[in-house]
C-alpha cells in the first residue's frame, strides 16, 4: 500500500512538475509585492473569521449547558422541598397525635 501510494506520488510529480515551475516563472511577472500582501491579509482575516466564529460558538454552548445545569439544580430542590414538606405533613398528621403514648405501636 505505501509502495503504491509512493508510486503515485511520484507519478503526480512527474506530470506536474513541470507546468507548475512554468506557471510559476509566468506568474512572477503577474503577482507583485502587493498582492502577496492582500493574499497575507485576506488569509489573516478569514482565520480571523473563523476563529471568532468558533470561540462565539463555545460560548454559547458553554452558556447553554451552564443554564440546562441551572435548571436541573433548581427542579432537584422544588423535589426536596416537596419531599420535605410531604414529610412534616405526614409527620404532623400521623406522628404527633400518637407521640409519647405507650401504644403507640398498635
Amino acid at each position: 500500500m505505501v509502495v503504491a501510494a509512493l508510486a503515485f506520488f511520484v507519478v503526480n510529480l512527474f506530470f506536474f512538475i513541470a507546468p507548475l515551475t512554468a506557471l510559476t516563472i509566468s506568474a512572477r511577472e503577474l503577482i507583485g509585492v502587493k498582492e502577496i500582501f492582500t493574499g497575507i491579509g485576506v488569509l489573516f482575516a478569514t482565520f480571523i473569521g473563523a476563529w471568532l466564529a468558533f470561540r462565539f460558538t463555545r460560548i454559547r454552548e458553554n452558556r447553554e449547558r451552564i443554564d440546562k445545569e441551572v435548571a436541573a439544580g433548581n427542579r432537584a430542590l422544588f423535589t426536596l422541598t416537596e419531599m420535605y414538606n410531604q414529610t412534616v405533613h405526614q409527620q404532623e398528621k400521623a406522628v404527633d397525635p400518637v407521640r409519647g403514648k405507650p401504644a403507640a405501636c398498635f
